[in-house]
């Protein structure tokens, strides 16, 4: 809370403490890693929290004091001294510290992320961040300790910007790491949509890329939207998954899944021989959307986190393929057949894409053990939510709360989730709260409108 903001220019941010001397920290990107180079730059009265005098100003001071230590007494000179020792002593401290927290964030940084540090005159230091990791990242001065900490639940996240814009010319500052990504945005990440299949831009250079996935799925209606695909409209250059073909089905995993249950996740090996197939590289920023009336491409959301996808890379467009050609984005009508199919992938060879079993799932198993926890301890037992519709009051597993799928999103959009605001009154009337230390398990019918939790 005693921070301060003196400087605030290109790719530099000067601060202060009450206690501390005033340092410039540059942040410099090297190879998708963030160095930190301590640069003195002034000693500032601890009572001066205005604006860095210029050079003339700070000359002229300086020539006062001269003046003033003329006159001084040789006690007034005695503590001058003892201000000189204290303050020396600070800034070996000082560089320690930058020291320290330079080796810790140089090891903590992933490639791809993404750190922004907002600051504001005469307020507390302000830290927001894009990072996807799930361990704390740590700033200690010797009075302050600063932490963030990367969850699912993702912090509201600010970006900015140099006054010549060269922040707008990456994907990465575009998407910022955002789950749900606006008509606007998506026609703008647009022109990073990959020429070709090897991913290269027209000069032959490896870029950043993008990569539309239409997750187009009805569960009622008798609409098919692997056939919509094919007929188009579709978003220029876009890939289909079904998820009904991807998937662990019968056909093909008869151990894996003996009751063939439909739309299972499928296994390692098929979402990693598809994501080759679609020339989907784990590098790609991956954009999920669906026609008018879709309602379920959260699963295809989830699909990509769950197998391994970058989460800071994985985003939903908020609002429908016919919002987007409105807007101006650009689309394919022409008739196609180039679409994958999980029979005729081959299993057994290497794989470009680095895949995973699937994560955040829970087994029978797990689930039975939540019931136990509950009727010894119901107070720190998990919570089960349950997103279905109508179909909950058919049976539901006991002690579940029900909070609908269709209140997640607008009612004249199912392809826009609401607000914040919204999404915590909804869970707050519900009786769930969204902070709670408990587990949080998510049940419905065949794991599709789960997904929007």
């Amino acid at each position: 809370s005693h921070v301060h903001v003196f400087s605030f220019r290109k790719n530099t941010i000067l601060i202060s403490t009450t206690e501390e001397p005033v340092f410039s920290f540059l942040f410099l990107r090297n190879d998708n890693k963030i160095s930190i180079y301590p640069h003195m730059t002034a000693i500032i009265p601890t009572n001066y929290s205005r604006s860095l005098p210029d050079q003339d100003q700070y000359r002229k001071r300086r020539q006062r004091l001269r003046l003033q230590q003329k006159r001084h007494s040789p006690l007034h000179c005695m503590l001058s001294m003892i201000v000189v020792v204290t303050t020396s002593s600070l800034l070996v401290r000082s560089f320690s510290l930058i020291a320290t927290t330079s080796s810790y964030l140089t090891r903590s940084f992933p490639p791809g992320s993404r750190n922004t540090f907002t600051a504001c005159h005469k307020s507390p230091f302000i830290i927001t961040t894009r990072l996807q990791q799930q361990e704390p990242v740590i700033f200690r001065s010797t009075k302050t300790m600063i932490m963030a900490k990367m969850s699912m639940l993702k912090m509201t996240t600010t970006t900015t910007t140099t006054s010549d814009g060269d922040d707008n010319d990456t994907l990465s500052s575009l998407l910022g790491g955002r789950n749900l990504i606006s008509i606007e945005d998506c026609i703008k990440a647009s022109k990073f949509s990959k020429k070709g299949d090897d991913g290269d831009n027209d000069d032959g250079v490896i870029a950043e890329s993008v990569v539309f996935i239409d997750g187009s799925w009805y569960h009622r209606g008798g609409r098919d939207g692997r056939q919509e695909f094919k007929n188009g409209p579709r978003i220029k250059g876009a890939k289909y998954i079904d998820m009904d073909d991807i998937a662990t089905a019968k056909e093909l995993f008869p151990n894996l899944n003996p009751k063939g249950l439909p739309h299972m996740l499928p296994p390692k090996e098929l979402f990693a021989a598809t994501m080759d197939a679609l020339s989907i590289t784990n590098n790609d920023h991956i954009i999920i959307y669906g026609k008018g009336g879709c309602i379920f491409t959260p699963r295809t959301w989830f699909l990509f986190r769950s197998l391994g996808h970058d989460p800071s890379k994985v985003h939903l467009m908020q609002g429908s393929l016919e919002d987007y050609i409105k807007e101006g984005g650009d689309a394919d009508y022409e008739h196609t057949d180039d679409l994958v199919e999980a029979k005729t992938l081959d299993l057994d060879g290497e794989f470009s894409y680095k895949a995973r079993d699937a994560m955040f799932v829970v087994d029978m198993d797990g689930m039975k053990e939540a019931l136990e926890d509950e009727e010894k301890d119901p107070l720190t037992s998990p919570l089960i939510l349950d997103p279905r519709g109508t179909t909950f009051a058919n049976g539901h597993i006991p002690g579940a709360i029900h909070v609908r799928y269709a209140s997640i999103h607008k009612p004249d959009d199912t392809l826009q989730i609401k607000s914040r605001e919204e999404l915590e009154e909804i869970f707050q009337t519900a009786g769930v709260d969204v902070q709670t230390d408990r587990q949080i398990l998510c049940t419905c019918g065949t794991g599709v409108s789960v997904c929007h939790l």
